[in-house]
Parts: structure tokens; C-alpha cells; sequence
């Protein structure tokens, strides 16, 4: 069988907190799952009477974490990462000046294991972040979003990529690099999730 791949290996550690993005809530987890997407609020009761009991459902509802089974919490690193190439491969216009890198991070490009085992049985704690919404009379309410963290995690994994002289060493290791202030992770753009890049090793 030939050998259609260049293989890569990379360790990172998270300098401080990743947070979890999966829903708890099993009801918005269900929708979750079928959108891929974070959960939106509902519109608000037009009771007002209810309009407390809304506020505080939802932010139960608003509550995410980290997938689990049997052998503890576990991440969807191929997705994560898969995303943060993309994010930085167009930063540094490596998929608009290089013919057919596009197709490749997109359709080419894979990360080993698609599920990565944190070790522990449960988050090391939560954040909240405080936002607001309109009630049914229009008034402004706050409401608390909360997101489980794990401390520092030290993450290897393998980088997969198809042999056709079209992305180098060099290009995936600046992706690697800018991708260590662009963070993993839910809450990203809050500055969660950076990492150091510990390892880049091309693999015999």
C-alpha cells in the first residue's frame, strides 16, 4: 500500500484555562448536537409574572462543559484544532498564496486522535460570564453563562497531511505558532485557551 502521508507531531500545554463548550443541559444538548452550534436563548415568556423563572432557566440551560465517559472528560481535539488551522492558514494567507493548500487543510489535513482524554474525572472549577437579555416588557436583565475549565492540560497529537509538496514543515509549524494566541477551546475570543507549542517534530 503506498504511503500517501507526511506525518507531524505536536505537544502543546495550556498556559491556563481551556474551557469546555458542550452543553449540560441535556434538552440544548440535543440541539446542540444537531446544529453544532452553542445554544441561543428562546424568546421570553410573554408572562411576566414568569419572566424570573425564564431568566433562570436559561441560565441553566447556559451551562457548558466537557464531554465524559467512562474513563473521564474527553475533547473533540480533532474539531478544535481542525478550526484553529483554518482560522490561521487564512490569517497568514498561506490558502490564498499558495495553490491548492486550501483543498488540502480542508479535505487533507488530519489530527490524531480525533478524541483526546484529559485524565480527570471532572473539571478543576467554572467561570461565569455575565451578559444581558430583553425580557417580554423590553427591559434588560443579566444573566450568567458558565463554562467548566480544566487547568494547564498538556495535549499531544499527530498532524496528518497529504503528501503533495503543497503544505511544508514550516507553513504548519507558523499555523502552530499563530495558533497559540488564537487559543482552543470554547470562549477563545475571551482569551482562553493559549497554549505553548512544546514539540514540532516531523515524524520518521
Amino acid at each position: 500500500m503506498p504511503e500517501i502521508w507526511r506525518k507531524y507531531k505536536a505537544r502543546i500545554q495550556v498556559r491556563d484555562k481551556m474551557l469546555g463548550g458542550v452543553p449540560k443541559n441535556p434538552e440544548v444538548l440535543k440541539q446542540w448536537l444537531e446544529i453544532k452550534a452553542h445554544p441561543k436563548l428562546k424568546d421570553p415568556p410573554e408572562d411576566l409574572e414568569k419572566a424570573e423563572e425564564w431568566v433562570e432557566s436559561e441560565e441553566k440551560k447556559n451551562w457548558c462543559g466537557f464531554w465524559q465517559n467512562e474513563n473521564g472528560l474527553y475533547i473533540e481535539l480533532a474539531r478544535w484544532t481542525k478550526g484553529m488551522i483554518k482560522k490561521c492558514a487564512k490569517v497568514l494567507k498561506i490558502t490564498s498564496t499558495k495553490r491548492g493548500s486550501r483543498d488540502v487543510i480542508f479535505n487533507g489535513l488530519y489530527i490524531k486522535p480525533e478524541l483526546f482524554h484529559l485524565e480527570k474525572e471532572k473539571a478543576d472549577g467554572y467561570l461565569e460570564h455575565f451578559g444581558e437579555i430583553t425580557d417580554a416588557r423590553g427591559n434588560r436583565r443579566s444573566i450568567v453563562s458558565r463554562f467548566d475549565y480544566v487547568a494547564k492540560p498538556e495535549i499531544e497529537f499527530e498532524i496528518w497531511v497529504v503528501d503533495t509538496n503543497v503544505l511544508s514543515k514550516d507553513d504548519i509549524e507558523k499555523i502552530l505558532v499563530l495558533g497559540q494566541e488564537k487559543g482552543l477551546g470554547a470562549f477563545t475570543s475571551q482569551g482562553y485557551g493559549k497554549y505553548d507549542l512544546l514539540e514540532f517534530d516531523l515524524l520518521k
